[in-house]
C-alpha cells in the first residue's frame, strides 16, 4: 500500500520540476562546472538527514527519500506540512554500514522558515 502512494508522490513532484514550479534551494557558490556535473560549496545551512543502511546507492536515496517525504508531509512533532526545496542528496558514509560497508545519508534542504529553530519539526526521522 505504501509503495503506490510513494510512487504518486514522486511522479507529483517530477510533474512539478517539469512545469517550472520553483523552489526554495540554499545559497551556494560553483567551485568546478564540467559537462554532466558542478561541484558546490553550500553556505551555513540545516539540513535534515535519514539515515539508511542499504547495499544498493539506489535503494538508499529512494528509501530516505521516501521517510523525508514523510516527514515534509506532515510526520514530524507539529504535525506540519513543510514546502519541498532542492537538491536531495545522498551521501556516502564510508564504513558506517554493517561489516564495514558503506552506509548512506539522504538530505533535505529545510526552508528558510525553519532554519532557526528546526528542533520543533523532528520526529525520529534520523
Amino acid at each position: 500500500m505504501k509503495k503506490p502512494r510513494f510512487l504518486i508522490a514522486v511522479l507529483t513532484l517530477l510533474y512539478l520540476v517539469v512545469q517550472g514550479i520553483p523552489f526554495e534551494k540554499p545559497q551556494y557558490e560553483i567551485v568546478r562546472a564540467e559537462s554532466e556535473f558542478e561541484v558546490r560549496l553550500y553556505a551555513q545551512s540545516t539540513w535534515m538527514a535519514a539515515s539508511v543502511t542499504e547495499i544498493s546507492f539506489e535503494k538508499a536515496t529512494l528509501d530516505g527519500f521516501h521517510r523525508l517525504f514523510q516527514f515534509i508531509q506532515g510526520a514530524n512533532l507539529n504535525w506540519t506540512r513543510i514546502p519541498m526545496t532542492v537538491p536531495v542528496v545522498t551521501g556516502i558514509v564510508l564504513g558506517a554500514g554493517p561489516f564495514q560497508s558503506s552506509a548512506y545519508s539522504v538530505l533535505f534542504y529545510l526552508p528558510a522558515e525553519f532554519q532557526d529553530d528546526p528542533r520543533s519539526l523532528f520526529l525520529n526521522c534520523t
